[in-house]
């Protein structure tokens, strides 16, 4: 019983399970020979022989090993915080001693329907030079393991791993999740403070499936007195994976693909340290054309988290209100300028403080009636269909024009005017929303066209 076993030795948590080693130990003067030749924990199998050259470098191995486990969840007596996949396991391979290093020859795992494998050297002062390569046609056996979900998609990861366990860098790698694809260098040093820098690139990036996966949670039922009250709650801005990284990216994605739509030649420069984050600059082009740029700063190194916004756009097609499969040359062309400044150590604090202006100015195009019901809320709906009782019988609008404008002064925005033209009818409305109190306050006049109209 290694639970027992474990009790001599002031070891807990082992799992109560019959344990047989049939093991042989041959010292040889600085050497030490090893042979497992019939080894089981429960349903657990292995079997390993090698030899130690040198004691005192116990990283020089000359073995051959073999484990085999009905199931990975076996395990997880050794990861108490994790998941583990119920799929059967078998790790196997060859290490082979060199002068100053070990070669790791065809060292190959499976789980399940994953398959891995590793080769390369491991030095005997702890560094190492690693090709590895995994794949499996379903990538969501590896939740468990990996801690967060993952879509049914086929996965495939290569690369080569350089350094040592406190400062590595990945050069090469590619990881492909169905049609997504992401690769780069990276170069990554664990201390105190974890700093990440380095560049990622993509082809394309669909990021569909994890939205849809945390509509799945969210369409869950809300526990009694839970319910949100506000749009903007107590959610802190900074969020905790901030603390304790530094992280410097150049991030470039040739497609990045949303619901409903997407944006072309994604361009980032990402910085996250405990001071704060900065996207600058960050730009993007809508899907038949337009050119996006801003740029944001969060600054958390005063008494209060501080945030600046400055986003422009010009002539872009973006589709937010389009329905599925909707011709990107009929959707209306936005021009937008926005400025926003404020500080806060919440979401509704930091809303309740804003400063700034926005810009707004739409062209002609096609508004898909599902599109506005996909996009917003049920209130923005029901609000839509009511100043637009055509949006219900048909499936687009034909939009003219939107003109808005509002100022934002200390979390009150004053919005005049706001100007909404189809062909069948204008909507005229100004008002003024409180951000925090989240009350709004905003009239409403519409009128049917006739000949020229307005």
């Amino acid at each position: 019983d290694l639970a027992r076993l474990g009790e001599v030795f002031d070891v807990v948590d082992l799992p109560s399970q019959p344990l047989q080693v049939a093991l042989t130990l041959q010292p040889e003067g600085k050497s030490l020979a090893f042979d497992i030749d019939d080894g089981s924990l429960g349903a657990i199998r292995m079997k390993v022989n090698g030899r130690i050259a040198d004691l005192d470098k116990p990283l020089g191995v000359d073995a051959e090993f073999l484990l085999r486990l009905p199931s990975l969840a076996g395990l997880g007596f050794l990861l108490p915080e994790r998941e583990l996949p119920d799929q059967p396991f078998q790790l196997q391979g060859h290490l082979v001693n060199e002068r100053h290093q070990t070669r790791l020859d065809k060292v190959e795992a499976e789980l399940g329907p994953l398959q891995a494998s590793v080769d390369g050297t491991l030095g005997h002062e702890g560094n190492f030079d690693l090709q590895f390569a995994a794949g499996t046609p379903d990538a969501s056996v590896l939740e468990g393991l990996l801690g967060w979900p993952l879509p049914d998609h086929s996965f495939s990861l290569t690369g080569q791993v350089t350094g040592n366990p406190s400062e590595f860098e990945l050069d090469g790698f590619a990881a492909r999740l169905g049609d997504s694809v992401m690769g780069g260098d990276l170069k990554v040093v664990l201390a105190d403070l974890t700093r990440l820098s380095g560049s990622l690139a993509s082809e394309k990036l669909d990021l569909r499936p994890w939205h849809r996966g945390s509509e799945k949670e969210t369409d869950a039922p809300a526990e009694p007195g839970r319910e949100r009250e506000f749009l903007f709650d107590d959610t802190p801005v900074i969020p905790p994976l901030s603390v304790g990284f530094d992280v410097d990216l150049q991030l470039d994605v040739k497609r990045l693909v949303v619901e409903k739509t997407y944006f072309q030649d994604v361009h980032a420069v990402v910085s996250l340290n405990p001071g704060g984050l900065t996207l600058s600059p960050f730009s993007w082009r809508g899907p038949a054309g337009g050119q996006v740029d801003g740029e944001l700063f969060l600054d958390v190194t005063g008494q209060m988290p501080r945030v600046d916004l400055k986003f422009q756009g010009s002539d872009i097609y973006l589709g937010l209100v389009a329905a599925e499969g909707q011709d990107p040359a009929t959707f209306p062309p936005i021009e937008i300028d926005l400025a926003l400044t404020g500080q806060g150590a919440t979401q509704r604090e930091l809303a309740s403080g804003l400063n700034g202006r926005l810009r707004w100015y739409t062209g002609s195009g096609l508004v898909a009636s599902k599109g506005v019901d996909m996009l917003f809320s049920d209130f923005i709906t029901e609000l839509f269909q009511t100043l637009n009782p055509f949006a219900e019988s048909n499936e687009y609008t034909q939009l003219d024009c939107v003109v808005a404008a509002a100022d934002f002064l200390d979390g009150q925005v004053s919005a005049k005017p706001m100007i909404f033209h189809t062909e069948q009818l204008t909507i005229l409305s100004e008002g003024t929303i409180d951000l925090d109190t989240e009350k709004i306050d905003l009239s409403f006049a519409t009128k049917p066209r006739q000949g020229l109209g307005l």
